[in-house]
């Protein structure tokens, strides 16, 4: 996985990165969007166009990020093959890790 999106995204659904990813590999779910790690190419692109700058390559992820990284892998191996994320025609299932979080304005 080239980029991963982290906390700051959490109840924000901005859908820029997903309008900017070449290759369709960001897929929403109920309250953030999911990089598909096995379809990002690693452009970052994303990470450019993101308002709360909740996107970090891998290789620069805060400690507090890290969790977010095995959420992602483990939602889409549980997902099998995907469509590209503006093809889904439902949001994907939110991470138990996204679950644990306090909803913004709570």
């Amino acid at each position: 996985m080239s980029y991963v999106i982290g906390e700051p995204c959490i109840d924000v659904m901005d859908r820029s990165c997903m309008e900017e990813c070449p290759v369709d590999a960001i897929y929403p779910g109920e309250r953030m969007m999911y990089i598909n790690p096995t379809e990002c190419i690693g452009c970052g692109s994303c990470a450019l166009t993101c308002p709360t700058q909740a996107i970090k390559p891998v290789q620069k992820l805060p400690d507090r990020w890290k969790p977010f990284r095995e959420a992602a892998a483990d939602l889409f191996a549980g997902l099998g093959d995907t469509p590209g994320g503006s093809n889904m025609a439902e949001r994907v299932p939110d991470s138990p890790l996204v679950d644990q979080r306090v909803r913004a304005g709570s």
